[in-house]
């Protein structure tokens, strides 16, 4: 059936996020639909003495019964109508729509209702940098000179974690490392042959030097992951944007599901984990779905200002991670791990570009 002879009526309500369209489709177009409905059925109904796709139409008719067929006119009407609805009232909706068929019979006209999310619309302040130059400025501060202090400490923290490692090859294997009690005589003497096995230093000195600057290292990227936090706070925090539940839900799932990850490398089940924490998964949820709130706003921000700027990301740049991923996971499609490396890249390109702005 051709989309321009599809003769429906339709009217839109924009309400807390959401498109409520109230549809009518004439029944001249929902029985020109029948051919196809039948060929379907046919392909999926199974009746003794038949082959599936020669079926006869009477025969599949008594089966199904006259509404059954009406029924799946009604699935195709709607299934070509809605995108041209949403396509001619120019509405931006994210996830599948909840389709309701309110009113459905032989010899008269069909009407449906379907509840769409939209996408939710950014709103940002014309002077949204300087506010997030302010929260740059002040977050921003010298990671400051690694100390003395701060080599022996990590110095003891390695001594301490060589012990119990030690301790725990001794131990029974059902032994929590956390239990374990490490006295001082266990501890191994800082000497130019021990920092030789545990790293590619040769004396305690050049250790200690290659300890200072990692430490330094460490610091400079917490002191930017700060400021990088700071700004984008200041920005989310200018913005207004209506967050549909659909998103906030969408992204407690990622969160959900990067923690089942973590739960499952560490060796556990994630029934396991909740029995023991005596936490319940909704619980977890309804505790992380502020966090989740505040992760969808910050995306929505970045893909406005990256949408605004015309900030995307390097094409070569995104093939080459692409090919890197699906070599190194076979289990990936192709397609989301696009979809992914472009939008880590815009982001980090967005973020980049922000920097510079308020640093000019």
């Amino acid at each position: 059936m051709s989309k321009k002879e599809l003769d429906y009526d339709a009217k839109i309500k924009k309400q807390d996020g959401e498109a409520i369209i109230t549809a009518v489709i004439s029944w001249d177009t929902l029985k020109s639909f029948r051919p196809q409905a039948l060929e379907g059925l046919r392909e999926n109904v199974s009746i003794d003495g038949f082959r599936k796709g020669k079926i006869p139409e009477k025969v599949l008719e008594e089966h199904v019964g006259p509404m059954g067929i009406i029924s799946e006119m009604a699935q195709l009407a709607i299934s070509e109508a809605y995108p041209k609805i949403i396509t001619a009232e120019k509405l931006q909706t994210i996830g599948r729509p909840d389709v309701q068929i309110t009113k459905i019979s032989k010899g008269n006209p069909l009407e449906f209702k379907a509840t769409a999310t939209l996408m939710p619309t950014v709103e940002l302040p014309k002077d949204y940098l300087k506010p997030a130059g302010k929260a740059w400025a002040e977050a921003e501060s010298e990671a400051g000179e690694v100390s003395d202090e701060d080599v022996t400490e990590a110095i003891e923290s390695i001594r301490q974690q060589w012990a119990r490692a030690q301790a725990m090859q001794e131990a029974d294997e059902d032994v929590n490392p956390a239990e374990l009690e490490i006295d001082e005589e266990e501890l191994p003497e800082v000497t130019d042959e021990f920092v030789s096995q545990i790293s590619e230093a040769k004396t305690v000195a050049e250790f200690k030097q290659v300890l200072k600057e990692n430490i330094a290292a460490q610091n400079e990227r917490k002191s930017k992951e700060a400021k990088r936090s700071a700004l984008l706070q200041a920005i989310v925090d200018t913005a207004k944007a209506d967050l549909p539940s659909l998103i906030i839900e969408s992204e407690l799932d990622k969160m959900m599901a990067q923690f089942e990850s973590d739960v499952t490398r560490a060796g556990m089940e994630l029934d396991d984990y909740f029995k023991q924490t005596e936490v319940s998964k909704e619980e977890m949820r309804d505790k992380w779905r502020p966090d989740a709130a505040r992760r969808a706003k910050t995306q929505l921000v970045l893909n406005k200002i990256a949408a605004d700027e015309s900030i995307q990301a390097d094409d070569e740049a995104v093939d080459r991670e692409v090919e890197q991923i699906v070599n190194q996971y076979k289990e990936v499609p192709e397609d989301r791990a696009r979809m992914f490396v472009r939008s880590r890249m815009i982001n980090e390109n967005t973020i980049q570009w922000l920097e510079e702005q308020v640093q000019s």
